[in-house]
This record gives structure tokens, sequence and C-alpha cells, in this order.
């Protein structure tokens, strides 16, 4: 394998509340499980973190995660002489409530427009999180889309939030994309690789929105991460 190899390493539902819940154990068996590869020299890896970074989504516990995982890169780099870049998308437990979560009657009521604000207000600590990782940068509401290049490879990320408009009711089948959004996730950036993470799969969103996800993720992501 050529030194230019890529290595995606994919981490999900965190739920850190407090700072001892940061693990060195688990911390080091993250890295130690990527010493499988070692017949592959990597110098790049795309650490793939979708959702539920946090157990409430308090400015605490996100400052709680963001030490775990410079923990964690600082020990890869150590290891692996690498580069890491991170890619980060919000779960529904990364939503901060804060006793005004959202009725789900709103949703059945297709009340999206007149929600989205103060929803998305209840992300603001996810976004300092993902502002420091370099995602998420211009306050964009339902998804991030991102180009990166290394060593010369043309990648193309779309970072789904559908954690947005999650309430503490059942909602799958009730998330929601609006249509302007979609017609600028389906477009194409000639890229050489497309990988798309989002937290929840397609069938959380409404039938309508959900049906162009899928046909969006399925025929134009080489890599669904979720």
């Amino acid at each position: 394998m050529k030194k230019d190899s890529i290595i995606f390493l994919h981490l999900s539902d965190m739920h850190f509340t407090k700072e001892k819940d940061i693990s060195d154990l688990h911390i080091c068996k993250i890295v130690d499980s990527l010493k499988c590869y070692k017949e592959i020299k990597f110098n790049n890896i795309l650490i793939i973190i979708s959702g539920d970074i946090t157990f409430s989504g308090e400015r605490t516990q996100f400052l709680t995660a963001r030490k775990a995982l410079g923990s964690l890169i600082a020990k890869l780099k150590r290891v692996f002489k690498c580069y890491c870049t991170v890619l980060v998308v919000p779960g529904n437990h990364d939503v901060c409530h804060n006793n005004r979560t959202l009725d789900v009657a709103q949703l059945n009521d297709g009340k999206y427009a007149e929600n989205e604000a103060v929803e998305h207000k209840k992300l603001e600590s996810f976004y300092d999180f993902s502002k420091f990782n370099h995602c998420f940068q211009q306050g964009e509401v339902y998804f991030d889309k991102k180009i990166i290049n290394i060593n010369g490879i043309k990648i193309q990320v779309n970072l789904i939030n559908n954690a947005i408009f999650s309430t503490l009711a059942p909602y799958k089948g009730l998330l929601y994309l609006p249509n302007d959004r979609i017609t600028e996730l389906s477009k194409d950036t000639a890229s050489d690789l497309t990988i798309t993470i989002m937290h929840h799969s397609p069938d959380c969103y409404r039938d309508d929105v959900k049906n162009a996800i899928e046909n969006i993720v399925i025929k134009k992501s080489n890599i669904l991460f979720y």
C-alpha cells in the first residue's frame, strides 16, 4: 500500500456527561484497534463522529468531549505519526432542551419553519464544538458540505444535521429537510470520493424527505456513516 492511504475511524454515541467519563483505557483501545492495519502505511486518519457526543447537549459536556478527543488525537499522532481530520455531526442527545422540549404535535402539524430558530439555538454548544473542529463553521442549520483534499484526493463530505427537531417523544418519520436544502445537498462537486455522515438513518425523516435523502445518499455517496 502507498504511504498516502487514508484510515477512517468511526466513533459514535459517546454520551459524555462529566470529566471522569474520560477513560485512558478506552482511548488506548481505540488507538490499539488501528494497529491491525500494520501492513498498511498511512499518514492520514479521518475521525468520523456521527453524533450523540454528549448526554444532554450541555456546554460542560462538550468541554469534556473536547478533552477526550484531544487526548485521542495526541495518542494517534504519537503512535502513527499521522495527521488527523475531525468530521462531526450532532445527534439527538446533543440538543440542549433546558425544559423547553419541542412538542411532537408541532411536527405532526408540519410546523417546522415556526420552530426552526428555537430548535437551532438549542445546538449552540454543539456548534462551538464543531467549529473548533472546522465543521458547521458558517452557522449552517441542516447540513454542512465540505471539500477536503488529502494528498491530491478530493473528498466531498456531507455533514447532515438530523438532530434538529428531535424531541423526547417518538419522532421517527417526522424529521425534516427543506426542499432548497435538498437541492443544494444534491449538487455535484466533481470529487474523487463522496462520504455522507449523519446520526439517524434516513428512516427518521418524513416520507417525502426520506426518499430524496435516500436517492442522494445511495446514488451519490461512496460511503455512508451513521
